[in-house]
């Protein structure tokens, strides 16, 4: 999910927080969960016709480049199996198998409202009420 859209992106790396509450973040070759990822760097397919997405969109179309985006892990949703892919023009263009288009993607979309809703509540950034303890949620 990338500015409200439902998007097919690439993880191209994963990054982790370690230990404590001063942690850096880190780059990491694989995750135990999607839950231990900090937030993942990827390049984001936007639909432009049913099954067909494209790289170029938003503001990054007016110059010809791809879209790229740091994804919090609250905002990936589902792992596309790379047979569902098929990359046209250099990457340009992404076209997604039939029946995933059909079992999966088109399911997704009907409840877009809902999944927006829940992303925006998942990433949100959590805010310490008057009074409350540092540790506590």
């Amino acid at each position: 999910m990338v500015d409200g859209q439902l998007v097919i992106a690439k993880v191209l790396t994963m990054y982790e927080r370690g230990g404590g509450k001063t942690a850096k973040h880190g780059w990491v070759s694989e995750a135990g969960s999607i839950g231990a990822v900090s937030y993942l760097p990827a390049q984001v397919w936007c639909q432009h016709r049913q099954r067909n997405f494209k790289a170029l969109w938003g503001a990054m179309a007016r110059l010809q480049l791809p879209r790229f985006a740091h994804l919090p892990t609250g905002a990936f949703l589902y792992f596309v199996p790379g047979n569902c892919i098929n990359l046209v023009s250099n990457g340009m263009y992404l076209e997604l198998s039939l029946a995933f288009y059909n079992e999966v993607f088109t399911k997704l979309v009907q409840q877009k409202v809902s999944i927006v809703a829940a992303v925006k509540s998942l990433t949100s950034t959590r805010q310490k009420k008057k009074g409350e303890d540092e540790d506590e949620i």
